[in-house]
């Protein structure tokens, strides 16, 4: 045939077969390509094509789960292939006749979004795969097993490397005390994940220790508008929890809804969901924006934020989408990892992991699996968007006896920063009046802060030139704006300690954490209690 083709004047070109999986391709492919390499041997007018058997061989997820044909994105490098073997080996040489080439070394590919990065298998047994939770912490990935244990166990384990089929290592079961949790989500500003409760309302805080805190609940009467626009209204169960740092706010999915609701980060004086008044809701059931023309139907599950867009699947769906935080659908992506059963629920972002490759994580809220999926650089920063600046901070969870209200015990979690100038900061306290009703401050602004080395701290922390932090602030007691506080905290190894006021809007102090006659936490001498829980952490 070669010869036939050059008797007429014109060159063949001729690549390598490419690479599959299949047993017979495995077995009979390799002999073929070497016969390709005696012919390029006895025939050098011929113009080598792309080798594709080294190519997909070196990304293997490019090829679909037959085995065989490459996915969409495999077909979009494949044509990369071909165009640049083709300008290297027919258009970037002279005379008629290209001089033959070395066999070709695969360049390095940056797919394009879509393409399966990692996959790692969930160590439990059915129905332990069963749960639709998943997260970053920009060093191990957690998730929960609602549909096993009742969501009571925060499982932890390693990130998988890329071009990973294999089960989860360094698993490890965290008992979470306070509350059952399905969809969580992490908050890098907090070094704590955002968690929806079993009841499908309630939102809480949740350590790394397993340590969940109340932090508001939705009204469904009033804080759901359109019920999901589903005929049967919102479902209990939570797909979807996404911690925005944008703007330090909270996404919410429900399973199966056609509208994804949107509330600040702390409760009104009811301890109620705070819609966001710009943009209440997100749906993904009006045309042109609706997902039907990929899925068959409408329909949202998970949702994670990484930057200016959100992320969203759909279950059952074989497609995962990018919105804007409007609701106009930007992008979908092609979610191929069986041919079998599948169901993407809870995404997660993460830019840390694959450092050349972002990418998203989805929970397969049916098989067990957790998958790494390519997006563009700069749309999926982990813990909620944005990067956190350098700078000093203490940061930590802890509970502490207060004197106002008498016997009462504060819930406090921090990450502030030695600069009021240096942002995000976050505070956030709860606490029971006498009448066993909980209240809460959650921080909106650092007017002043200042940090210093208690020298009868010893030694200093470690990785940190100073042990002690206080500051002013101002923010929501209750949910109503224009309260006030100030505080002074210690990092003194086992022996950290804590001072905290704080005064509603009208200057009513309402909680007192410290020693002696309440006052100015920073001001000399030292106010501080011991905590009784938890710990502090200082770092330059």
């Amino acid at each position: 045939m070669i010869q036939a083709i050059l008797a007429t004047g014109k060159v063949p070109v001729i690549p390598h077969v490419p690479w599959g999986c299949t047993t017979t391709i495995q077995a009979n492919v390799p002999g073929l390509n070497q016969q390709i390499d005696a012919l390029y041997t006895a025939y050098p007018q011929i113009v080598r094509g792309p080798d594709l058997w080294a190519f997909f061989q070196a990304n293997q997820s490019l090829i679909s789960s037959d085995c065989v044909h490459p996915t969409p994105q495999g077909y979009w490098a494949m044509r990369k292939q071909w165009a640049s073997a083709m300008l290297a080996r027919v258009y970037g040489t002279s005379g008629t006749k290209p001089t033959p080439t070395p066999k070709p070394t695969p360049t390095p590919l940056v797919p394009p979004p879509g393409t399966l990065i990692s996959d790692v298998t969930l160590p439990e047994a059915q129905p332990g795969t069963l749960g639709p939770s998943v997260a970053f912490d920009g060093e191990f990935l957690y998730y929960t097993s609602w549909f096993t244990d009742g969501g009571v166990i925060l499982h932890r384990i390693d990130v998988p490397p890329a071009g990973s089929l294999a089960g989860a290592t360094g698993h490890t079961d965290i008992p979470i005390v306070g509350a059952s949790v399905m969809a969580i989500s992490y908050d890098a500003s907090r070094d704590m994940f955002w968690a929806a409760g079993g009841d499908g309302v309630s939102i809480y805080l949740l350590t790394k220790t397993g340590r969940a805190t109340l932090q508001f609940a939705v009204d469904p009467a009033t804080e759901r508008p359109g019920n999901c626009k589903i005929a049967e209204g919102c479902h209990t169960e939570i797909n979807g929890l996404a911690y925005d740092g944008t703007d330090d706010t909270i996404w919410y999915s429900p399973d199966a809804t056609y509208r994804i609701y949107h509330y600040q980060t702390y409760g009104d004086a009811l301890a109620s969901a705070v819609p966001v008044a710009a943009t209440p809701y997100v749906d993904v059931d009006v045309a042109p924006n609706d997902n039907a023309p990929q899925c068959g139907y409408n329909n949202s599950a998970g949702v994670v934020v990484g930057g200016a867009h959100l992320f969203l699947t759909a279950g059952g769906c074989a497609y995962f989408f990018e919105y804007t935080k409007t609701g106009t659908k930007v992008g979908f992506y092609q979610y191929t990892p069986n041919p079998s059963q599948h169901s993407p629920q809870d995404l997660e972002c993460d830019n840390l992991s694959y450092p050349t490759q972002p990418v998203v994580w989805i929970r397969d809220g049916y098989t067990g699996h957790i998958r790494a999926f390519a997006v563009a650089s700069g749309t999926c920063t982990y813990g909620g968007g944005f990067v956190l600046p350098p700078g000093a901070k203490m940061k930590g969870t802890a509970e502490a006896p207060a004197s106002v209200p008498a016997g009462a015990t504060a819930d406090l979690a921090i990450s502030l920063h030695c600069a009021a100038s240096v942002t995000p900061n976050r505070l956030e306290t709860s606490w029971k009046d006498a009448a066993g009703k909980t209240h809460r401050f959650h921080l909106l602004s650092e007017t002043d802060a200042a940090c210093s080395d208690d020298p009868a701290i010893t030694p200093n922390p470690p990785n940190a030139s100073f042990d002690t932090l206080g500051g002013h602030g101002t923010g929501a007691y209750d949910g109503a704006a224009g309260a006030s506080a100030d505080w002074q905290f210690k990092d003194a190894g086992t022996a950290n300690l804590a001072c905290l006021r704080v005064s509603d809007p009208s200057g009513v102090l309402v909680l007192y954490v410290g020693t002696g006659s309440p006052s100015d936490c920073t001001t000399p001498p030292s106010h501080g209690v011991a905590i009784s829980e938890g710990d502090f952490q200082a770092r330059d």
